[in-house]
């Protein structure tokens, strides 16, 4: 399947490609290889975005929902996260100094 992949595109000239036995060499035309990163780069703050959401909607559908995004966090960061009583009362209003902190120590990508 991939040797049959590889020819199209080489037919197409979006790839250029070199096979020998058991291995492919493949070179992508810099103008394609340009547009793609590009494209990643603009998708990647609306990703960002979509996990900051992601993380939100418990906020809105459970009514315990800080153990797990606290859970959540110390999973993706590898940091443990202990918020305070003022935190735990109002985490919408007090939890942003710890996300800050993440961003800041590059914890969160």
């Amino acid at each position: 399947m991939t040797a049959f992949a590889l020819s199209v595109l080489n037919e197409e000239g979006v790839l250029v490609l070199k096979s020998s036995a058991a291995t492919y060499s493949v070179r992508m035309e810099p103008a394609l290889r340009r547009r793609l990163v590009v494209g990643w780069k603009a998708r990647r703050p609306v990703a960002k975005s979509l996990y900051a959401v992601r993380l939100v909607k418990p906020a809105v559908t459970f009514g315990d929902w800080l153990p797990y995004a606290i859970w959540k966090l110390n999973r993706h960061t590898g940091v443990r996260i202990e918020p305070t009583d003022r935190q735990r009362r109002h985490p919408l209003v007090y939890g942003w100094p710890v996300i800050l902190r993440l961003l800041r120590q590059q914890k969160l990508r």
